[in-house]
């Protein structure tokens, strides 16, 4: 049996599955964007839409100051908690070559003054 959902259902439930993962995230955003890849049927450039889940995390739990996109490689861990849980409940593999989903990492951090 196949259950038709939305975007916005399948989006709410990523979130919900991703703040089980972690206790340190603050927000999950979405953002839809155009990705290149090299098409050797066509000899060129072809696109595809992909959709980002920028994770917001507060590891410090400060609640406030400066957001920071950091480098998923810092965040290993938790990336393979995400890969695990988005593709034995979902079946979203975003290893996958032009996999339609692919996250972010943000941190928040102190304010300079």
């Amino acid at each position: 049996m196949k259950v038709i959902i939305t975007e916005s259902q399948m989006n709410n439930t990523i979130e919900k599955l991703i703040r089980r993962v972690s206790k340190d995230v603050v927000s999950v955003n979405f953002d839809e964007k155009q990705q290149a890849y090299v098409d050797d049927k066509i000899k060129g450039i072809s696109y595809y839409d992909k959709t980002i889940i920028r994770v917001v995390l507060d590891p410090h739990n400060i609640l406030g100051g400066n957001i920071h996109h950091v480098d998923s490689t810092k965040y290993t861990t938790l990336r393979k908690e995400i890969q695990k849980a988005l593709k034995g409940f979902m079946n979203i593999d975003i290893t996958k070559f032009k996999s339609p989903y692919d996250i972010e990492f943000y941190v928040i951090g102190t304010t300079r003054v």
